[in-house]
């Protein structure tokens, strides 16, 4: 009869081989998750446009333009990233896309899965301003 090892002795532990965990990277993102959290009030004074529009039968993106969301995060949640994180692996990508960076949130993930797969990751932003920002964050990995 075979003898199987536990599967735990076989694989190695994702915490160490995983560029997920690393701990500036966990760091980084706890960080950023929690002024994504606090960031209502930049989405709020926008409310009225935002309503307005979608009276008119206007879409969310139609209704706000990016003039407006210049100072809000919108950002992907924790579970979002590393959903996008898994499915960037789960492929093996080589080559990853970004349209929107934002504050960087959701390119942090990505990039962790470049790591791991030996990818790259090409990221745009409209606004100069949060591709500053999306820059800062990323070299605080």
């Amino acid at each position: 009869m075979p003898h199987y090892a536990p599967l735990r002795t076989v694989l190695p532990d994702a915490r160490t081989t995983c560029a997920l965990y690393d701990a500036q990277v966990s760091k980084t993102l706890d960080t950023l998750h929690q002024d994504a959290r606090n960031d209502w009030l930049p989405m709020l004074k926008h409310a009225p446009q935002a309503f307005w529009g979608l009276l008119r039968g206007k879409s969310m993106m139609e209704a706000l333009t990016p003039e407006m969301l210049k100072d809000a995060f919108i950002p992907v949640s924790a579970e979002q990233g590393r959903y996008l994180y898994s499915l960037a692996v789960a492929a093996n990508a080589q080559h990853v896309v970004e349209f929107g960076s934002s504050f960087g949130i959701g390119t942090i993930y990505l990039a962790a899965a470049a790591k791991d797969t030996g990818g790259h990751v090409i990221t745009t932003e409209i606004k100069p301003s949060k591709c500053d920002a999306t820059c800062k964050n990323r070299a605080r990995l």
